[in-house]
């Protein structure tokens, strides 16, 4: 048995002994009020139309018709009321054991309602006497069976949008994508198929917009093709049509983030039909949308003022809010793909508060949502926390005043351990924790400390990836952003341009760091940041730390590209065009014609990757060739990068050559020994100096080959 059952089980046994005195007897419908426990209320597996309830209670209810009734209500509500739906009765007994239906395809379903018990007085009033217990095994109805996708390393990014070819170029595994539900819901104007997507679910049809749907796929669909393991963070604001997903009494004050509305009808179902049709899209075993298997619940939840405002409730009435407003959501996306994992998010502030606005302790937040999903039928939940230094202006966090106890104030990356200790003893042993939002400052007291930055990145990755509890390490942020630079909050991989709020400008120290950590060149990438650290070497500072785990992750290689005159014994390669970066790329033939999007920042590469369902097999014709034309660069000189993938194996090849110039060009890969299966490969061009690109700008690739030699 689970820790987090023991005091149901206390509280079952003395309602069994208050039973035992009353059953003989009967008791009132007043004194018998809350008395009946729902036990189970379960899918049948073998008839997933039907819920196998059972409950246990009194015997008999004086003064009412001599009948117990069974209702579902929405998750909110305390009595029936007009939205209960009545499900079934029987004669009153001291266990109830019925076939219920779901009703899971039409108006009358409580997939997301909570059944009660009930009896009727002689009045014909309904009265609810036993606790609510929802469904807890949705993943019954799911059509999305396989297995849970396991990354190649523990290594994520908060990724900018239009920097996806630079996450590759880094080895991201892992991606935060942040999912505005209000973009979604489609108003009375959008209600069409020219701009929304018609929806029907338990018998009613919703309209979800195509510009919400494009705006997620633009990012997760090449994500996937990667094999970067996504999470979704779903966020609200109050905005158009969404609005009916914010709660009633929250819409009165303006907030920056909502949490989701479960206080009524309309917008529970809106909820339910939307999460079903993301996860519908987004969980197909086809990918065909991208694929996102991590939902994250909201942001940093026990700061509800301004991340999960649900107007002014109370802790416990917040608690309750929130984990209604889980399960909905953790409902719709099991009965879709029964392996989706599900996460509430909170930050480091363990025992204290926000300063500066009212919130609550992120343990206060944890134990209470977790206590309170076991009251209502425990279901799987996850953690996604934001573990980062205190204070956050400063990188060196192993200094951080906190402890290994309940007590701490902050749960740091110092003190990651204790959380998941935590975890492990007072939660349900399923219970997984990705470290979701955290990132170090390359500023102390306005004095740049890049190496320092980097050397923290290094420590706190290592501890992740040698704690099993924890499963990704997603940094925050990909470029520093102007408002958090002004807090001298100086997170980024990329400095910002001057001016600019988010825009990358030049590579800082750590993303070297960041490219290699987990590859077979970590402990050469990483030996600087010891310097910087309480020991003088990495199994001193976290037990159980081997750089032979990382000889099993990505090999690199590096290479040159050179110009060629003529290939000899030479055999084309089909254009397997996949996928583009930045600009929009289109097959013509043998050549791929890469049209340049202008306004694309000049610091970050643009082109193409192509991927082969069957490798390549360059062992005997090593060398690899092709044309390249590069037009409507400003500059005279063009930087270009070459990448050939094998597995966890890449071989990266560069060169400046000049642009407007039709280029003949090489990469030998005869010293590569896994050339014999190359499944895919990319060709990347920006721009050397910083004069950027002009409008009509294109990039034509052709006439790839592997070639026995060239001359």
């Amino acid at each position: 048995m689970r820790v987090e059952n023991k005091k149901t089980v206390r509280r079952l046994m003395t309602a069994i002994v208050f039973w035992a005195v009353v059953m003989m007897t009967g008791i009132t419908a007043w004194a018998a009020e809350m008395v009946m426990t729902i036990q189970s209320c379960d899918i049948i597996p073998s008839s997933p139309g039907e819920i196998e309830f059972r409950a246990i209670g009194p015997a008999g209810v004086t003064e009412t018709d001599g009948n117990y009734y069974i209702f579902g209500l929405l998750p909110q509500a305390a009595n029936v009321d007009k939205d209960a739906i009545a499900l079934g009765s029987t004669a009153q007994q001291s266990v109830i054991s019925m076939r219920l239906p779901l009703n899971v395809n039409n108006s009358k379903s409580v997939l997301y309602r909570k059944l009660v018990v009930a009896v009727k007085d002689q009045s014909g009033n309904y009265i609810v006497l036993s606790n609510g217990r929802f469904i807890t095994n949705p993943e019954v109805l799911a059509a999305y069976r396989y297995s849970f996708p396991k990354a190649k390393s523990k290594k994520g990014l908060h990724i900018q949008p239009d920097m996806l070819a630079d996450a590759e170029d880094l080895s991201v595994k892992h991606a935060a994508v942040n999912i505005c539900l209000d973009t979604f819901v489609a108003s009375n104007n959008m209600k069409n198929t020219t701009s929304s997507y018609p929806y029907t679910y338990q018998g009613k049809t919703y309209w979800f917009t195509k510009y919400a749907c494009e705006e997620v796929d633009r990012q997760v669909k090449k994500l996937s093709e990667t094999k970067v393991q996504i999470s979704g963070i779903l966020l609200l604001r109050n905005r158009g049509a969404g609005s009916v997903l914010v709660p009633p009494e929250a819409k009165k004050q303006s907030h920056a983030y909502y949490g989701f509305n479960v206080m009524n009808r309309n917008g529970t179902e809106t909820l339910a039909a939307l999460m079903s049709f993301l996860g519908e899209r987004y969980m197909s075993p086809s990918g065909s949308s991208g694929q996102i298997v991590n939902w994250i619940v909201g942001n940093e939840v026990n700061d509800y003022v301004q991340y999960n405002y649900m107007g002014e409730l109370a802790f416990s009435e917040y608690v309750k809010a929130y984990a209604n407003s889980f399960r909905v959501v953790s409902t719709a996306l099991h009965s879709v793909y029964s392996n989706a994992r599900v996460y509430i998010s909170l930050n480091h502030l363990w025992q204290t508060y926000q300063s500066g606005r009212k919130s609550f302790f992120a343990k206060d937040m944890l134990d209470g949502f977790a206590r309170q999903l076991v009251l209502d039928g425990d279901i799987p939940w996850n953690l996604a926390f934001h573990p980062y230094p205190a204070p956050l202006t400063d990188a060196n966090f192993w200094d951080d005043n906190v402890t290994n106890s309940d007590a701490t104030r902050f749960v740091t990356m110092k003190n990651i351990g204790y959380l998941t200790d935590y975890m492990n003893r007072h939660f349900r042993s399923d219970a997984r924790v990705i470290l979701s939002e955290q990132g170090f400052t390359s500023q102390k007291v306005g004095k740049t400390s890049q190496e320092l930055q980097a050397a923290a990145f290094a420590y706190a990755y290592y501890i992740t990836e040698f704690n099993d509890k924890i499963d990704a390490f997603i940094m925050n942020r990909h470029v520093d952003h102007l408002e958090e630079t002004k807090q001298n909050l100086y997170l980024g991989v990329w400095t910002n341009q001057a001016g600019a709020l988010e825009s990358a400008s030049t590579k800082k120290v750590i993303w070297n760091v960041f490219k290699y950590i987990d590859s077979s060149s970590s402990e050469s990438v990483s030996a600087f940041a010891l310097k910087y650290l309480p020991g003088n070497s990495w199994s001193s500072l976290i037990p159980g730390f081997s750089f032979s785990k990382f000889k099993k992750m990505d090999k690199y290689k590096t290479g040159i590209i050179q110009k060629f005159k003529k290939a000899l014994k030479a055999k084309r390669i089909s254009n397997a065009l996949k996928y583009e970066y930045t600009g929009k790329a289109v097959k013509n033939g043998d050549t791929t014609l890469i049209y340049v999007n202008p306004e694309a920042n000049r610091n970050l590469y643009q082109g193409a990757g192509w991927v082969f369902a069957r490798p390549l097999n360059l062992k005997s014709k090593p060398q690899f060739t092709c044309r390249l034309h590069i037009q409507g660069m400003k500059g005279k000189n063009a930087h270009i990068r070459i990448r050939f993938f094998s597995g966890k194996n890449i071989y990266e090849a560069e060169a400046k050559v000049k642009a407007k110039t039709p280029q003949k060009l090489r990469v030998d890969l005869s010293k590569w020994k896994k050339r014999n299966k190359i499944d895919k490969i990319q060709i990347w061009v920006r721009p050397y100096n910083k004069k950027g690109w002009k409008t009509g700008g294109v990039i034509a690739v052709s006439g790839m080959q592997r070639a026995k030699t060239t001359k």
